[in-house]
């Protein structure tokens, strides 16, 4: 029995992050899994944990654009997430995700690409390794990683991982539609082009798709992928307190530009 977090209405980019490191610290104290669903309230950029800010992101057009900004806790690249669907998945459970962060990867995205499949997307994990990949600061959505999830050679889903033993959190982008000249100019240098390696649902099907209908066939992926169950969680007055003072974290400049 898992623990599912829809949150349908869109919430501000703090609030999402401290939502979930808040997942993340509950499994810590209890063995279990929580699934979460969301949308951002606003364009918001995040920001890979070790990542430089004036490396990664054009901070003049992020004001222009009156964009948020925040920094996660999980690694990886530069997320621009704007009419998207973002997961996460906190997870304590050994005995189902190993203590690898490989396995666990590969086990998550196997069960969004079920997920995908109810939606009539054909989706792989990607397979080769790009070498040039990690050694720049490049966007999260240049190259399909390995074990990323891809649709004809085209990224659809960006995911990072923070793990700490056997306790982990991932999570990630899923598009819905995509503005490639915008990504292209919240780059300060130059990348590869993004219609040539990311695609996003809207893309692929050729048609509008809600944000209940991805979060149900997604969450029927992960039900029979991995034969669980789900309880909604609801956090109590106490919890909510806590993650108010978590979201003051992610909106405090001296934790978003620490690099």
């Amino acid at each position: 029995m898992w623990e599912l977090i829809i949150n349908d209405q869109p919430l501000k980019g703090s609030l999402n992050m401290a939502i979930d490191e808040f997942m993340f610290l509950l499994i810590k104290k209890e063995k279990k899994t929580i699934l979460r669903f969301y949308q951002w309230e606003k364009p918001t950029a995040s920001l890979g944990y070790f990542q430089k800010v004036n490396e990664v992101i054009n901070l003049n057009y992020l004001k222009e654009k009156n964009f948020d900004l925040v920094r996660r806790i999980t690694g990886g690249k530069l997320v621009l997430h704007d009419k998207e669907i973002t997961y996460s998945i906190a997870s304590s459970e050994v005995e189902i995700f190993t203590d690898s962060l490989k396995n666990s990867y590969q086990l998550i995205s196997q069960a969004l690409c079920l997920g995908f499949s109810k939606m009539g997307i054909n989706a792989q994990l990607a397979s080769r390794k790009v070498s040039s990949y990690p050694l720049k600061s490049l966007p999260c959505f240049s190259y399909p990683a390995q074990d990323e999830i891809k649709v004809n050679g085209k990224k659809l889903v960006g995911s990072a991982q923070k793990r700490e033993g056997n306790y982990f959190l991932q999570h990630g982008s899923i598009p819905i539609e995509s503005d490639y000249e915008i990504l292209k100019k919240l780059t300060p240098e130059s990348t590869p082009q993004f219609e040539k390696n990311m695609t996003s649902i809207k893309e692929i099907l050729g048609r509008d798709i809600s944000f209940s209908e991805v979060v149900s066939c997604l969450v029927q992926g992960f039900k029979e992928f991995f034969q669980i169950k789900f309880k909604n969680k609801i956090f109590n007055e106490q919890e909510k307190k806590e993650i108010l003072t978590l979201q003051r974290k992610y909106e405090s400049p001296s934790w978003n530009f620490k690099f």
